[in-house]
């Protein structure tokens, strides 16, 4: 064999050998992708469902039926607590945001003139047209009605 048509034969190969790896590792993510997730999160939107997390310690454990009972208990206790943490968190995580807000206008002001001081601050309180975008807004007007979308 000479050796350009080894060097065909070896490129060949190699590109079945990668497309054989890919495929693979494509199947894999489908298939065996969700165990990856942390433990009762497997497939749930929203969070981990109490009733798979206990039915998953039941069968990992070989937990009896009066356990089993317990832990779901457990989980569903537990489960308003966590909700609570979390809207706690977000108020929390929504202050900080509001008072680093602040304070970037604040030192974005220090940086202007009174008349420009002026003009931001109509930007930031502005009406629908406002180019300072606040929580779920988008920045600057609509688009028109017949324009294209993004």
């Amino acid at each position: 064999m000479t050796s350009r048509r080894a060097a065909l034969w070896f490129a060949m190969f190699a590109v079945v050998v990668f497309g054989a790896g890919m495929a693979s590792g494509i199947l894999l993510d489908r298939f065996a992708g969700p165990s990856r997730l942390p433990f009762g999160w497997a497939g749930v939107r929203g969070g981990p469902n109490p009733e798979r997390l206990a039915g998953r310690l039941t069968r990992e454990l070989s937990l009896t039926p009066e356990q089993a009972q317990r832990v779901r208990e457990i989980f569903e206790r537990r489960r308003g607590q966590v909700r609570d943490m979390h809207r706690e968190l977000r108020a929390q995580a929504r202050q900080r945001f509001e008072q680093e807000q602040a304070a970037l206008r604040t030192e974005l002001r220090a940086v202007l003139t009174p008349v420009q001081q002026a003009k931001f601050d109509a930007l930031v309180k502005g009406g629908p047209d406002r180019v300072w975008p606040g929580p779920g807004r988008f920045q600057g007007p609509p688009p028109p009605p017949d324009s294209p979308e993004p």
